[in-house]
């Protein structure tokens, strides 16, 4: 390290000196971490040349033996950067800002888009945010922007970043902490994987399990999901090109977080049971919601007054009963909890049943609030022990 080096990292941890702001003269004392940065001697013999140059005054003491003082004008730092060869922090953040706020006008979505403008309150501010200097994250922020269907995440990776595992190597536990904070369908009980997918990013294809009553149409084909008594799978690209037909004979509908209980579940006449795997998807949200329009049009349309049951069935936990609350925000307003009381809960506990909750989501319990499921969490609070579904089919 050089003196003239010091000197701009100085200048450098200030907001005010990062936005080229601080005028007038300024003053320096070194100690002795100074001088063991860059060696006494060295330290001398550069203060002195720079002030042979102009561009510090420098007070000595004992014939050029001591500092006591180094002042220097803000004038100058525009000359100490190029003998550096190093760009101003201003000009940095100038690029940085006009790069973000160009895309922003372009960017389809909100959340992404709310992430830029956080971006630019800190420029604002004089501070640079780590993840603009990661390399190609902005390719990385429109790629996402433009993704409206479910893609491989390393073929994501192939296509914005030209390398098929960057994303994964070096973007993803960074975009995962973004989607966290800014995109509204992701929550805090996902895991990495479902974040990804709220953002259309996958490791393996989608896959809505059902089971029971569904009439859909496929390629001008009638599908009849009653028929499979053992249940279908509905991949991604099924999703996307299936029909939900008008003509439903569905009365109730049972969404089940793990799939054991959702196997065991026989069908039912007028049933569907639905196998959540923790969160939805996007393109089974979608799916989900457009299943409930057409029973509530085909309704209105017979002029029947009953509404179709909902019903979901989960882990007696905070996991559970944040899907619950998941479900009822994002794709069943109506659902109502299945096997998910107080009662149950002590039922299998005197049973013996339970699992430790760890004191971080204990916390995070007595702060949850789920008018349909309060005496349920008060229990867990209560007891400390959390119940996995499974446990309903050991009697």
């Amino acid at each position: 390290m050089r003196l003239v080096d010091l000197l701009i990292e100085k200048n450098d941890k200030s907001p005010q000196g990062r936005l080229g702001k601080l005028s007038g003269n300024k003053n320096f004392q070194p100690q002795q971490l100074d001088y063991d940065r860059i060696g006494k001697s060295n330290f001398l013999r550069q203060a002195e040349e720079l002030e042979k140059m102009g561009l510090l005054t420098v007070k000595w003491y004992d014939g050029k033996s001591e500092i006591l003082n180094i002042r220097y004008n803000m004038d100058s730092m525009p000359v100490l950067y190029e003998m550096t060869g190093k760009v101003r922090p201003q000009e940095l953040l100038a690029d940085y800002y006009s790069r973000v706020k160009n895309e922003l006008p372009k960017l389809q979505k909100n959340w992404i888009a709310a992430y830029y403008q956080s971006l630019l309150i800190q420029l604002e501010k004089g501070n640079i945010p780590l993840n603009l200097k990661k390399s190609e994250f902005l390719e990385c922020m429109k790629g996402l922007d433009s993704l409206n269907e479910p893609t491989y995440k390393r073929i994501f990776s192939a296509k914005f970043l030209s390398d098929s595992k960057k994303f994964e190597n070096h973007l993803q536990k960074v975009i995962i902490s973004i989607a966290c904070k800014h995109c509204p369908d992701v929550d805090d009980a996902m895991d990495d994987s479902q974040v990804l997918e709220q953002i259309f990013l996958e490791d393996y294809a989608q896959q809505l399990y059902v089971k029971g009553n569904l009439s859909l149409e496929l390629e001008a084909k009638r599908l009849e999901l009653s028929d499979y008594k053992y249940g279908v799978t509905l991949n991604s690209k099924t999703l996307k090109h299936v029909k939900i037909l008008p003509e439903q004979s569905i009365n109730r509908i049972v969404t089940i977080e793990n799939k054991a209980n959702f196997e065991s579940s026989e069908i039912e006449e007028g049933t569907l049971f639905i196998f959540t795997h923790g969160f939805f998807s996007p393109k089974e949200r979608d799916f989900l919601v457009n299943l409930r329009n057409v029973l509530y049009s085909e309704s209105e349309l017979k002029g029947n007054n009953k509404a179709t049951t909902f019903l979901h069935s989960s882990d007696l936990d905070y996991g559970g009963i944040r899907i619950f609350k998941y479900i009822r925000k994002k794709v069943f307003p109506e659902i109502q909890p299945f096997m998910m009381d107080s009662e149950i809960y002590r039922k299998y506990r005197d049973l013996g049943y339970g699992t430790p909750i760890e004191l971080q989501t204990l916390e995070k319990l007595k702060k949850l609030k789920e008018p349909l499921l309060q005496e349920l969490i008060d229990s867990l609070v209560a007891e400390r022990y959390g119940i996995e579904q499974e446990c309903f089919l050991m009697i």
